[in-house]
């Protein structure tokens, strides 16, 4: 994370093995992102992306879905981040939602 104001970079996240796959903010301060392995074809993969959040300074972070079949996170191995801006859905009320309002 790069402060504007000072120039200066802050890591939220950093794994020896993996790369960050893709990223979303979803909020001021909370970057969701999921993981991917560059030196294996994505049909040699062993685990899935995963799910992670964590806050723009790098505290408070947590796996929100695993990246194994059988791990031990609060959604499961093939849960993905979905190309959007903004709320990922997580705890929203989709009766409430908008763009389902047409299909009543």
């Amino acid at each position: 994370m790069i402060d504007l104001d000072t120039k200066l970079g802050t890591p939220v996240a950093e794994y020896t093995d993996t790369d960050i796959g893709q990223f979303q903010w979803v909020n001021e301060n909370r970057l969701v992102y999921n993981l991917r392995d560059t030196t294996e074809a994505s049909g040699f993969a062993e685990e899935g992306p995963g799910l992670f959040a964590v806050n723009r300074d790098g505290t408070e972070r947590i796996q929100l879905a695993a990246r194994i079949r059988f791990g031990r996170a609060p959604q499961p191995w093939n849960t993905f981040l979905i190309g959007q801006p903004g709320s990922q859905g997580f705890g929203m009320d989709l009766r409430e939602s908008p763009a389902l309002q047409s299909y009543r």
